[in-house]
């Protein structure tokens, strides 16, 4: 063997060794997302795809734990908004009352 075909030789080997790598990379890669996406799906679905209350997170009934894991947010979150418009709420049906017409009912 000469010269050239022995660097011809060594750079063919190379190039396979590299290619192994970027196989062993990708590999690892697709494991490691593999891994992330079966936990997401743990941790998200529990069987149930609409709306329930938390059996564990709770102070009243559970629908803001519900809520909050649902979308995957803090649950203090969703129980300052969910009291924020509460007051928004009874604030209108107490401003329609005062001035909507009155009607006697018997």
């Amino acid at each position: 063997m000469d010269e050239k075909d022995k660097i011809k030789k060594l750079e063919e080997e190379l190039a396979k060794k590299e290619n192994d790598l970027k196989i062993k990379e990708l590999e690892e890669k697709i494991k490691s997302t593999d891994q992330k996406m079966q936990n997401d799906k743990s941790i998200k679905s529990n069987g149930y795809e609409g709306l329930y209350c938390s059996s564990d997170d709770k102070i009243l009934l559970g629908f803001c734990g519900g809520l909050a894991h649902k979308f995957g947010v803090q649950t203090s979150i969703v129980r300052f908004i969910v009291f924020i418009s509460g007051f928004f709420f009874v604030g209108w049906f107490y401003l329609a009352g005062l001035f909507l017409p009155k009607h006697s009912t018997k």
